[in-house]
C-alpha cells in the first residue's frame, strides 16, 4: 500500500483505504483471539498447583542462611543486595503492613507502578515477589496536596530539593523555564474541598483581569472557562543537578500579558529563598 497523505486523497480512495484498514485490523484481532485461546489451554494443562508444605519450603529456602550467605558478597548499598533483604525481611512478615520499606525500593516500586498499574496489580497478586500495596505507594505520592499555583508547602519542598541551609554558594544559581503541554477539558470535584477543579486559573491578578476584560467586551456577564493547556514552571540548577516542577497553572491560551504576573512572582519567591535566577 502506497502511504498518501489523506488530504491528497479523493473520497474514494479515503474509503478504500478504511476498507483495507478495517480488514487487516479485524484478522489481527482473530489472530490475538486464538493466540490467547492457545495460551490459556497450554497454561491449563501444563500449570501446577503448589500445597502449603511446599509453599512452606520455598519460603524457608529464601530465608535460608546459605542463600543470604551468598547474597552477603554483594556490595552493602546496591540494589540486589536491599532488594533481596527486602524480600526476605517481607517474607517473615505475617502482614506487610508492618513493613518498613527502604526509600530505594519505594522509587523502585513507584516507577514499576506508574509503567504499568495493571502489572503492578498482578505481579503483586502472584505472590512471586513481596510488594506493597498500592495505598502504600499512594500515602508517598500524596503527602503534600496537590494544588494550583504558588504555596508555602512547594517552596519548602523546592529548598529541601535544593539543600539550601548548607550547599555551596554557585549552586544557588538557578534558571527558571517555561512548558506548556495540553491536557483533556474536564471537571473534577474534589471531595476535601468541595470544589471543582479544571477552570483556568492564573492567580488572583490575572484571573481578575480576565474576568474584568470579559465584561467589556461581552454583554456584562463573566464565563470560566475549562482550561486546555498546563503551564509549568521548572526550577533547574546551573551548577546543579536541580530539576524542580516548581508551580503550575491551568489556562487556556496563553499570552505573554498574562505570564507576566505569575513568572514575576515566581521570581520574587525564588529570590526571598536565597537562590539567584538568571
Amino acid at each position: 500500500m502506497v502511504h498518501t497523505n489523506y488530504r491528497f486523497m479523493s473520497f474514494t480512495e479515503t474509503v478504500n483505504r478504511l476498507d483495507v484498514l478495517n480488514q487487516r485490523h479485524r484478522n489481527l484481532m482473530r489472530q490475538v483471539s486464538r493466540l490467547k485461546e492457545k495460551i490459556a489451554l497450554a497454561a491449563q494443562n501444563t500449570e501446577i498447583v503448589l500445597d502449603e508444605e511446599s509453599v512452606h519450603l520455598i519460603r524457608d529456602t529464601i530465608t535460608s542462611n546459605v542463600v543470604i550467605e551468598h547474597f552477603k558478597d554483594l556490595p552493602r548499598e546496591s540494589f540486589q543486595n536491599v532488594f533481596w533483604q527486602q524480600q526476605v525481611e517481607a517474607s517473615l512478615k505475617p502482614n506487610l503492613r508492618n513493613m518498613c520499606w527502604h526509600p530505594l525500593m519505594i522509587r523502585w516500586y513507584l516507577y514499576l507502578r506508574y509503567r504499568s498499574s495493571g502489572a503492578y496489580k498482578a505481579l503483586r497478586e502472584s505472590g512471586c515477589i513481596k510488594l506493597p500495596s498500592q495505598r502504600t505507594l499512594r500515602d508517598y505520592t500524596h503527602y503534600t496536596k496537590a494544588s494550583l499555583g504558588f504555596s508555602s508547602e512547594g517552596d519548602q519542598m523546592l529548598r529541601d530539593a535544593a539543600r539550601l541551609d548548607w550547599c555551596p554558594e554557585r549552586e544557588k544559581y538557578v534558571i527558571l523555564l517555561l512548558d506548556e503541554m495540553h491536557i483533556r477539558q474536564d471537571l473534577v470535584f474534589d471531595k476535601h474541598t468541595g470544589n471543582l477543579i479544571g477552570f483556568t486559573n492564573l492567580g488572583d491578578i490575572s484571573d481578575h483581569l480576565s474576568e474584568f476584560e470579559q465584561t467589556l467586551q461581552d454583554d456584562g456577564t463573566t464565563l470560566r472557562h475549562l482550561a486546555k493547556t498546563m503551564l509549568v514552571f521548572m526550577v533547574r540548577g546551573l551548577f546543579s543537578k536541580l530539576q524542580f516542577p516548581y508551580v503550575q497553572f491551568s489556562c487556556t491560551s496563553l499570552t505573554g500579558v498574562q505570564m507576566y504576573d505569575p513568572f514575576w512572582e515566581a521570581v520574587g519567591r525564588l529570590e526571598t529563598m536565597e537562590l539567584k535566577v538568571i
